[in-house]
């Protein structure tokens, strides 16, 4: 897969007509958090390979292309942040894969969408599927980055603490009981002298 990633570059001013034929094997293109401006190129989607389009916290205004609104091949589509205007999708549908857990409420758009956007997901419930109560279990799912990562840190500030706890048991035990710190430093000083 080859990816164009163009995050956060600063750049400006209008997107050149021809984009989609610079990055003609791109299956993956993406440039949020720049300042592009003008409408969204309709060569974007022309190669037929697109299957990621992220264009959030742009400039971009106007039309949707009719041919970026006609690429089978795109499979997420970014447009937040933009001043875009006209027809969207007239269908939506996450049929066939392999996605888990409830159904999004069914209120604005979610409202829309119909059962067959759905269906041939095991373990996907919720209106307009199923109730999730005839489930004999949730799916397990691996954890996700956030969770390891956060454990991780958790471990991390534990194993510290301990440690500086030990440390400071330690320390205030010596201050106090000069036999023992009498007795430590000898220690020390017999460690030194084998070495």
């Amino acid at each position: 897969m080859k990816a164009d990633d163009l995050s956060s570059n600063s750049l400006e001013g209008d997107p050149p007509s021809y984009i989609g034929f610079i990055f003609p094997y791109s299956m993956s293109l993406n440039v949020p958090g720049n300042s592009l401006q003008g409408g969204i190129p309709s060569s974007m989607c022309q190669t037929g390979q697109l299957q990621i389009l992220d264009v959030f916290s742009n400039r971009f205004v106007g039309e949707l292309p009719e041919q970026l609104m006609r690429c089978q091949s795109l499979s997420y589509l970014q447009l937040s942040n933009n001043s875009l205007r006209g027809q969207f999708l007239s269908s939506f549908s996450v049929a066939r894969n392999n996605l888990s857990s409830m159904t999004p409420e069914q209120k604005n758009q979610f409202a829309t969408f119909v059962r067959v956007s759905y269906e041939g997901n095991c373990f996907l419930c919720g209106l307009p599927l199923g109730s999730c109560s005839g489930l004999k279990g949730s799916p397990t799912l691996p954890p996700s980055e956030h969770q390891e990562d956060s454990f991780m840190i958790t471990f991390i500030w534990s194993f510290a603490g301990s440690y500086a706890v030990a440390f400071f048991v330690t320390v205030f035990f010596l201050y106090l009981d000069s036999y023992y710190r009498t007795l430590f430093f000898d220690f020390i000083l017999v460690q030194d002298s084998l070495l």
